[in-house]
């Protein structure tokens, strides 16, 4: 995947590796969870969680945070990619091979290169201006949306059933990018 995005936007090699692989792991640890679970309890000293799955997603945080932390590149805007980029073709050319536990589709890859992008409706309205900003501000990138609410969230501290906070802090998760809309009412403003 690296090679054919440096052959397209002549980013560093190392860099862009740097962006890719949290992206591409959270995409592919569930077809290898336990060789994830391996990784990340080897390679990063986590300790064992409830499940693979849980134990991989702890190592590939790890490994994101460790990329953070040595001031490498998280974002494809750090390595001046244009956002207009074509990702498609990139992905269209890239060489599918067997890869180490998934051997991905060219729509999967092109998923990987345009990220994941989470928008966090914070309006009741899901269809209103909060929404329809997003759309424009998100215009040609696929992205989810999170409407809130669809959602039961206590306040912080509080342990409701069915509360949804969880589902929300994971959705965040497996996002590369969250853009948060939220409605501002004027009656609601304080002097």
């Amino acid at each position: 995947i690296e090679h054919q995005l440096g052959a397209y936007t002549n980013c560093n090699h190392g860099a862009g590796l740097a962006v890719i692989h949290p992206v591409l792991y959270r995409h592919i640890y569930k077809s290898g969870a336990a060789r994830f679970a391996r990784w990340a309890q080897n390679v990063w000293g986590i300790a064992p969680k409830g499940s693979d799955e849980e134990t991989a997603v702890a190592g590939i945080d790890a490994l994101a945070a460790f990329i953070q932390e040595i001031g490498l590149p998280t974002t494809f805007a750090e390595l001046c990619i244009p956002a207009d980029t074509d990702f498609r073709a990139i992905a269209d050319s890239t060489n599918v091979t067997a890869g180490c536990c998934k051997k991905l589709s060219h729509d999967e890859i092109y998923e990987i290169l345009n990220m994941s992008i989470l928008f966090i409706n914070g309006s009741p309205n899901k269809n209103g201006n909060t929404a329809a900003l997003a759309a424009e501000l998100l215009k040609n990138k696929e992205y989810k949306t999170l409407n809130l609410t669809d959602y039961t969230i206590g306040s912080y501290g509080q342990n409701l059933p069915g509360d949804g906070l969880d589902t929300v802090i994971g959705a965040m998760r497996q996002a590369d990018t969250i853009v948060i809309g939220s409605p501002l009412y004027w009656h609601n403003i304080c002097d």
